[in-house]
């Protein structure tokens, strides 16, 4: 069990978690869209980021 907040170095990336209200709103849907999106994939790979879960 970990208690308190501490930096957790992953050499494979960070995992981004999304928080929306149970019926999210017409930007949060549209922005949950394009980060599940092959473009968004293709615009954060040439940056050196990666989208997706593992």
């Amino acid at each position: 069990m970990r208690l308190g907040i501490a930096p957790i170095v992953d050499p494979y990336g960070k995992l981004l978690h999304l928080v929306v209200p149970r019926t999210p709103g017409a930007d949060a849907t549209a922005f949950l869209r394009f980060i599940a999106s092959p473009a968004a994939r293709q615009r954060l790979a040439a940056l050196g980021l990666v989208a997706g879960a593992r």
